[in-house]
């Protein structure tokens, strides 16, 4: 066998050094004069190319960009003119007389008070505005629907779809008129009434206050001071949707030219692109310093392929005459303007302009192959002819190379070709020979590696396994452990190696059960059940424990291997699901219940609504009939919230800042909660706008509020803590809550310092009708109905005991992302 592997290896060496002396002479002879040939006329073709196309290149890009950068100039000065031509329009609308007398009449009656009363007056009634929910109210109606709102509401029919809100303000801020119920009435604090007040001096002032949802697009508002005798007597501010003749404009560069334009902040946020929601995206980070620039200016940025030109928008930035920016600080208004101005940006695709140089160049490319193809053709005829003896002993033995030991080669020749066939021949006979010995090592070499790789296989399998695998002896003595084993259990091999199996005994299981689990091993059998084991932490975890007998081949028992699978994770989901079934049936009993109650409730209202028509003139009767018919529209809220509850009504969802909403329910909570119980809140300023069904988030809180109170029947200092703050789930968080979409939440956690729960009460929380409470007092609806509400807006709720007195409720709610 040694003998032959010796004479095989040998051929082969041999084999291998005919092929190269084979192929060496052939290329010499056939190949050398063509490969020369090409070699030569392909460098020579580059550098032409090369020289040409980058001399080329450069004239076509300079060429382009000074075309980009007179076409953005161009194209903002055509913006620069819809932004005069908006707030000519404002100062042609503020003139109007009546509009003068009412803010003569209005400043007037301010002026007579001193500094403190007028703020005063101003911010008591700013007070009444802002809480006042009722279109009805007089206060209301006597600022929406005067002489001057009646003028502005005119101008808004003039121009549809160009303005949202139009209001006017005097000079000391106070509104006095307006097209629609704004957020406050006060608005002397107001970045852009100051900016356009001006220290007195007044300046026409551009608030980009970015996506505006009151209009539903994107707004500008342009706010011009109203002047009387030199001085400012008042503001008028109407915010304007400005993408109309913006959209024309940029549309049309993209369509009739093909190049790319934006309008864009100087900060790289994108006012308006064709296709593109305004201020969703920002520019490439290599152009923002293109638009921060404040100038005229262009670039090649051949890291990105493109040509681009940027232009100011002139009468956004800064000066005596104009002011332009925004904050964003009302709900309505998303991403506003900090410090930031507009330039057109313009960019090219780099291609599109050198593509008629391309073109040159790859004509020169073409006729250049050609000659080089015709050149490299004439040598490789003429090496072929000379080459071909030498072709046909190296097919040969390449041929016996591969296998074929029958193959010849011709013997005809006297020269050294001819000697070097018959070595050739010789080899294939040897080799022929000796190929039997061969097939045999090669068998067994082959059986030797699939053994190994079913080793390799089956011990990959073994660790990669996500159940925990142990193996013992006949006694329990643990001889091994796979990964997963450590990760359940805590023991890592050094400390669970040569200890019992018993270590993980949690005294769950009585003497009988293990006893039994045993005599079944012993006999031979495999075991499989449930048990509680006891991890090295001391922790409980149920598992789905199977143990197996390994045999020698006598047929006794040497160990035993266990497989443990963790069954913490599924009874969880177990658990979960069957509180789900719970509240759907819920959810069933109450959408019928509410159903019916509600088309027994319309009758009773059409009855109500008949009985009063006929009572007309019996007062104390309409007065009975009106607090029935009260009494019947409070039921049918209540039926509303139910059919919520129950999934059987509609779902109004829309975006919402919860901290401003939260902060309006603890105002309105103040007057109806215990004077003995404080009530301390922690809410982050910044604005956390969630998508929520607002009916659904207040009975939310004010259930949540109400067990608070409950459970602080018996407290000696009887407090509640309410906070609000931003959540970013880290990777634990999201592993514990793989159900939850979201990455970023808003975080409510309402505590109290009162009883606390105990663990069975913790077990059943938002069960339907499971209360603590008296029988007549709570009917164990509270907390599932917020169970409920969570669960619509896809998030969270947690209930604790905390380290002192008293229970914390987290809630997490996923915040909309911009």
């Amino acid at each position: 066998m040694e003998r032959s592997v010796v004479l095989t290896k040998s051929c082969y060496k041999f084999i291998l050094i005919c092929l190269i002396c084979c192929w060496e002479a052939t290329i010499k002879l056939q190949y050398k004069a063509m490969l020369t040939i090409l070699l030569f006329s392909i460098s020579l073709l580059i550098i032409m190319v090369g020289g040409f196309n980058y001399f080329n290149n450069r004239a076509a890009v300079q060429s382009e960009l000074s075309s980009l950068e007179t076409f953005a100039k161009e194209l903002s000065l055509h913006l620069e003119t819809h932004l005069m031509e908006a707030s000519n329009i404002a100062i042609t609308l503020s003139s109007a007389p009546l509009i003068r007398q009412s803010l003569i009449s209005s400043n007037d009656e301010y002026a007579q008070l001193s500094e403190t009363e007028r703020q005063d007056k101003i911010g008591q009634l700013n007070k009444r505005w802002m809480s006042s929910v009722d279109p009805s109210d007089s206060f209301i109606i006597s600022h929406l629907s005067n002489p001057v709102a009646a003028f502005l509401q005119q101008q808004q029919k003039l121009f549809p779809g160009m303005y949202g809100e139009i209001f006017i303000t005097n000079r000391f801020g106070r509104m006095i008129a307006s097209t629609g119920k704004l957020t406050t009435l006060a608005h002397a604090s107001k970045y852009w009434w100051k900016a356009a007040f001006n220290h007195g001096s007044g300046k026409v002032f551009f608030d980009d206050r970015g996506f505006d949802t009151s209009v539903g697009g994107y707004v500008l508002g342009v706010v011009v001071p109203i002047y009387q005798a030199g001085e400012i007597i008042g503001l008028l501010k109407a915010n304007t949707n400005i993408l109309g003749p913006i959209r024309k404009l940029i549309d049309n560069v993209k369509v009739k030219y093909d190049i790319s334009a934006k309008l864009v902040r100087s900060n790289g946020l994108i006012v308006y692109e064709k296709d593109i929601e305004p201020l969703s995206k920002e520019i490439n980070p290599a152009f923002k310093a293109c638009v921060a620039s404040h100038v005229t200016a262009s670039h090649h940025d051949s890291d990105n392929g493109s040509l681009v030109a940027c232009s100011p928008v002139l009468v956004t930035i800064e000066s005596g005459k104009f002011g332009f920016g925004g904050k964003g600080q009302s709900i309505d208004q998303l991403k506003g303007n900090v410090d930031e101005t507009w330039s057109v940006l313009l960019s090219e695709k780099t291609e599109l302009a050198l593509a008629i140089a391309h073109e040159t160049a790859k004509a020169l490319v073409i006729i250049g192959l050609l000659i080089v193809l015709f050149a490299a053709a004439l040598a490789w005829s003429l090496g072929r002819i000379a080459a071909r003896p030498i072709v046909m002993l190296a097919e040969v033995a390449r041929a016996i190379g591969k296998g074929s030991l029958n193959s010849r080669a011709p013997e005809g020749a006297k020269d050294e070709i001819g000697k070097l066939a018959k070595s050739v021949n010789r080899m294939a006979e040897n080799l022929q020979a000796t190929m039997a010995s061969r097939d045999e090592l090669k068998q067994e070499i082959e059986l030797r590696k699939k053994a190994e790789e079913s080793l390799r296989l089956l011990s990959s399998s073994v660790e990669q396994a996500r159940e925990a695998i142990s193996i013992t002896d006949s006694a329990g003595t643990i001889e091994y452990i796979n990964p997963a084993f450590t990760k359940v259990t805590g023991y890592c091999p050094e400390e669970a190696i040569g200890k019992n199996h018993n270590i993980l005994n949690s005294s769950a299981q009585n003497d009988s059960f293990y006893k039994e689990m045993w005599a079944t091993i012993n006999n031979g059998s495999a075991w499989q059940g449930r048990i509680v084991d006891k991890a090295k932490d001391g922790s409980l975890y149920p598992a789905m424990m199977t143990i197996s007998p390994i045999f020698n081949e006598a047929g006794e028992i040497t160990h035993f291997v266990g497989i443990q699978q963790n069954l913490k994770a599924y009874e969880e989901l177990e658990a979960q699901l069957h509180q789900s079934q719970k509240m759907e049936a819920l959810g069933i009993l109450v959408g019928g219940i509410a159903h019916d109650f509600n088309n027994k409730l319309a009758g009773i209202t059409g009855n109500l609504f008949l009985a009063k028509t006929k009572a007309v003139q019996l007062p104390d009767v309409l007065s009975n009939l009106a607090t029935v018919e009260a009494l019947s529209f409070q039921i049918a809220e209540i039926i509303k919230r139910l059919l919520v509850f129950s999934s059987k009504d509609v779902v109004a969802m829309e975006p919402c800042d919860l901290v401003s909403f939260i902060r309006e329910i603890l105002e309105a909570y103040k007057l109806d909660k215990p004077d003995n119980i404080s009530v301390f809140h922690d809410i982050c300023t910044q604005e956390l706008l969630i998508n929520g069904e607002l009916l659904q988030l207040k009975q939310m809180i004010l259930n949540l509020l109400i067990n608070a109170v409950d459970a602080l029947a018996k407290a000696e200092e009887p407090e509640i803590k309410v906070k609000v703050e931003p959540f970013s789930a880290d990777a634990e968080f999201s592993s514990e809550h793989p159900d939850l979409k979201a990455v970023v939440f808003a975080h409510i956690m309402i505590s109290d310092n009162g009883c606390g729960m105990s663990d069975n009460v913790k077990s059943h929380l938002f069960e339907p009708f499971f209360t603590t409470k008296g029988v007549d007092t709570d009917k164990g609806l509270g907390l599932p109905m917020v169970y409920g509400a969570v669960q619509l807006h896809q998030g969270l709720i947690k209930m604790e005991n905390n380290t002192g007195p008293g229970v914390s409720v987290h809630i997490y709610l996923p915040l909309l992302c911009e």
